[in-house]
């Protein structure tokens, strides 16, 4: 472009208070508007703390998120272009849900969750898996609350049909990927020395933790269709068990998903109304800084092995507290 203008206007200036005195004398309509003062800082317009948005909860763990930036609100402003132009609404009034769609529309048609339910283990090694995670993978991260996941065994052991319907793929994919993620430090809790493991068997934790990977995995099209807080919990679990496999590919585009995933649930904004209850404000602020704790340290491994990967968010952006602790216990 320099060496364009050069060539075409004769004697031309390039520094920016030149520009923009031609561009007063070309358009002297429309100078104020777009001569940027000295005293003006950059970007001083695209402030996200002054952005107006609202939080809606749709469901217990589901939040509908619009703002000025927003994938919603860019979404309904070409829904209503197109809508302009052929003067037809294709919203249904009479449908009471369809103020925040999800895209049920594209849902699978295959079934995996009954497969995926009868694949976890017996209710000991389940209990043990759970154990083992919650010592040493939440040791710096928060992925789920401890007694939320509990309840949730509980419930699967003692009535596996309450979770025989649709709606119930994140929570089962959660408690898979929780068990696969045991297993990458099940050998830590064995109180069985290496010489003392059975020659004979026909199988290692790997294995073990990869078959549920693959059960959960494969619900992985509900979980991105419900678009809840667990959503974001099973891809952030995803992204976790990959990081010792593929932290600059597969690890980092799980984390990236359930980045977004949080987006379109408003996480990475701080929440003004008393939409949501003390709890379930931290739940969300752990759940989205774990997320882009992660992506960062992915993001590193990329760099490390040129697999380079742009960030999602950066901290400046950011309208969100820390991590807080509380005295009542974090449910999600």
């Amino acid at each position: 472009m320099e060496r364009i203008l050069k060539r075409t206007i004769e004697g031309i200036s390039l520094d920016k208070q030149s520009l923009a005195r031609l561009a007063q004398i070309l358009d002297p309509d429309d100078g104020d508007n777009d001569t940027v003062g000295p005293e003006r800082k950059e970007g001083e317009l695209l402030r996200i703390d002054d952005e107006a948005c609202t939080m809606v909860p749709v469901g217990d763990t589901t939040t509908h998120f619009s703002g000025e930036f927003s994938y919603w609100n860019f979404s309904m402003r070409v829904k209503n272009h197109i809508e302009n132009q052929i003067t037809e609404n294709i919203q249904d009034p009479d449908d009471p849900g369809s103020s925040f769609p999800r895209a049920r529309q594209l849902h699978s048609a295959n079934n995996h969750l009954s497969t995926a339910i009868s694949a976890c283990p017996p209710r000991h090694v389940a209990g043990f898996l759970a154990k083992t995670f919650f010592k040493y993978a939440e040791t710096h991260y928060f992925f789920v609350d401890e007694a939320w996941l509990h309840e949730r065994l509980d419930l699967l052991y003692n009535d596996p049909q309450n979770f025989a319907h649709k709606g119930n793929e994140v929570t089962i994919s959660i408690l898979l990927t929780v068990f696969a993620i045991g297993t990458q430090y099940a050998h830590l809790e064995s109180l069985r020395q290496d010489s003392d493991r059975s020659s004979k068997s026909t199988f290692s934790e790997d294995e073990v933790g990869a078959a549920f990977y693959q059960q959960a995995i494969r619900l992985l099209p509900e979980i991105i269709e419900i678009s809840s807080l667990e959503s974001v919990q099973a891809c952030l679990l995803f992204g976790y068990y990959a990081l010792p496999v593929d932290a600059s590919g597969l690890g980092f585009i799980y984390i990236n998903l359930a980045m977004r995933l949080g987006m379109q649930n408003g996480m990475h904004r701080k929440c003004k109304n008393d939409a949501f209850t003390r709890n379930m404000i931290e739940t969300r602020n752990r759940v989205w800084w774990t997320a882009y704790v992660l992506e960062r340290f992915a993001f590193e491994i990329g760099l490390a092995s040129e697999s380079l990967h742009g960030l999602t968010y950066f901290k400046e952006n950011l309208h969100l507290p820390w991590p807080t602790v509380i005295s009542d216990e974090v449910r999600c």
